[in-house]
């Protein structure tokens, strides 16, 4: 062997000595510990400094990483978790400048994933960013007493995650998704991101969402940022393919971008690459937690901090462009999705309207119908309220998706979290009453609750509210003081733009009640107007008032019939 041969070969030798050293003593690769000694949890040592990213003083990743779980009843390992926790926090720490606080299998305890998020909590301010990832087992229980509780399963936990009620020792074992929400809310860091990719995880997405429009206001505003791989209802799924979770997978390709991203421009192609991925059997959610007005940003270290300087310089951002890398690039797309948002007349007219799965002119009509249920879903991701009240409608009734109770329920408890518009919550939630879809209250109780909710709403003066309370009043024998109530009130949504009301009206003047006696002249000319914008109930209310010839009604004709 030549002398250069010798020398490139021991070179070589050395490269891949100290590359393999580096990735089994930082990684964790390569590691043949015994599942005794693999299961003893090593202390977390607080990072050495902090480090900014401009505009931001100090930003921390928390990556939370489990495959093996050696204390469950039933072994029940995952085979990505801890690659999925240590891509995402080298890609927070080369690409976004992240300092990295890693928390890899055994030293995944509950006792050391609690002590750094507390301790983060105290250490960072208003000037700070924190991401905490976790990959991991999670189950939502029943509460003995009432409701349910969601957690995140550490690695050291003793349970049975078949066991789905909380007698004391899930949330002695676990980490509570209601007290992590909690944390993160009281922390004093200016912007707070949880991931989770984990079963059931999107029970943290319990609370409001909302968010500003304007890219300043959302980087120097509070905010709490909830995002999960699942409903609180589904499984997280693996991918082997790719080596990671379907829903860690997608979170990666969308973060590998070089410019200044809000959320929502992860969220987005994340969602939809997850959905499309497992056939819906993986539905991402995301949320704002508490009542704080910015939006998490992403700023590459890639993006010159001269741009960034320049771009917050000025009183506003002056000309943008979606294709600017910093930060007139995020505002732009937030403008893009402010001018799409959902209006009032949108969800009324969801109340009337026909999936195109069922029309005869289907493929002709199903990629408006696709686009707008995706622009629903933008809209309520990006804290739109009317949009969440549209897909709640979408998944109750299955226009342009099937149905699906669970994500109704959640959009319907999104907008309730809102305190704007003034009566849209109780409304929704009056809704989930009658259909059945909050848990354990049906039947009477359902029905006593939806229409006190109803009331509420209308005397919020909710124009959809007024329509629902006037058609409940209706039920059964009326009384002649509700009678007049629920025309009064027909009247008045219909002037407040719900048209449904138009066929409802022209319904209770056919028939009489109580207080309201029979005027079928007015009734026809309601079912007129209303056949303009194409009602199928008044199309078939005029072909029965034209074939009767009965006293009141027009005279017959059977043509026009």
């Amino acid at each position: 062997m030549s002398r250069r041969l010798f020398l490139t070969a021991s070179f070589v030798a050395a490269a891949v000595g100290l590359t393999v050293w580096y990735f089994t003593t930082r990684s964790g690769w390569g590691d043949k510990a015994s599942p005794s000694e693999s299961a003893a949890p090593h202390p977390v040592a607080a990072p050495a400094s902090g480090r900014g990213v401009y505009p931001f003083k100090r930003v921390v990743a928390v990556t939370v990483g489990i495959n093996r779980y050696p204390n469950l009843v039933v072994p029940s390992d995952l085979r990505f978790a801890e690659a999925d926790a240590r891509a995402v926090g080298e890609l927070f720490e080369r690409h976004y400048g992240y300092e990295v606080v890693p928390l890899i299998g055994p030293q995944a305890t509950r006792a050391n994933i609690i002590d750094t998020v507390t301790r983060l909590g105290r250490e960072l301010g208003d000037g700070d960013a924190l991401v905490v990832y976790f990959a991991g087992h999670g189950q939502v229980v029943e509460r003995p007493s009432h409701g349910e509780a969601g957690y995140l399963v550490p690695a050291d936990a003793r349970l049975d995650l078949s066991e789905r009620v909380d007698g004391g020792r899930w949330s002695a074992e676990a980490i509570d998704m209601q007290w992590l929400t909690g944390e993160v809310e009281r922390m004093s860091a200016r912007h707070v991101l949880v991931i989770a990719d984990a079963c059931c995880s999107g029970f943290m997405v319990r609370r409001g969402s909302a968010a500003s429009w304007d890219i300043k206001a959302d980087l120097f505003g509070r905010s709490r940022t909830v995002m999960t791989a699942t409903t609180s209802r589904q499984f997280a799924r693996e991918d082997p393919l790719a080596g990671h979770g379907y829903f860690t997978a997608a979170l990666l390709e969308a973060l590998r971008r070089d410019d200044v991203a809000s959320v929502l421009d992860v969220y987005g192609p994340v969602r939809k690459a997850v959905a499309n991925k497992t056939h819906g059997n993986m539905k991402p959610l995301l949320a704002q937690v508490g009542d704080g007005e910015g939006m998490f940003v992403l700023v590459p270290q890639c993006v010159a901090r001269s741009t960034l300087e320049a771009d917050l310089s000025g009183r506003d951002l002056g000309p943008i462009s979606p294709d600017d890398r910093g930060f007139k690039g995020a505002a732009a797309r937030l403008r893009d999705l402010a001018a799409q948002r959902t209006t009032p007349a949108d969800v009324a007219a969801l109340l009337t309207a026909t999936d195109y799965r069922y029309a005869l002119a289907a493929e002709k009509l199903r990629p408006a119908w696709e686009e707008k249920l995706e622009r629903f879903r933008r809209n309520a991701e990006s804290g739109d309220v009317w949009a969440m009240a549209a897909l709640h409608l979408c998944y109750n009734e299955g226009l342009a998706s099937p149905r699906d109770p669970e994500l109704a329920y959640h959009w319907a408890r999104q907008a309730a979290r809102s305190s704007s518009p003034k009566g849209l919550g109780a409304y929704l939630i009056g809704r989930c009453n009658l259909r059945g879809l909050i848990p354990g209250v049906k039947g009477a109780a359902a029905r006593q609750s939806a229409l006190r909710l109803y009331r509420d709403s209308a005397e919020a003066g909710l124009a959809l509210g007024k329509r629902a309370y006037a058609v409940e009043l209706l039920v059964g024998k009326p009384t002649e003081t509700e009678a007049r109530d629920a025309k009064r009130l027909l009247e008045e949504a219909l002037a407040g733009g719900v048209p449904l009301a138009e066929d409802d009206l022209a319904r209770m003047l056919e028939y009489g009640f109580p207080g309201v006696p029979r005027d079928i002249p007015c009734a026809v000319a309601l079912w007129h107007k209303a056949a303009e914008r194409e009602s199928r109930d008044a199309f078939f209310a005029l072909a029965r008032a034209y074939s009767t010839g009965r006293e009141g009604y027009p005279p017959q004709d059977l043509k026009k019939s």
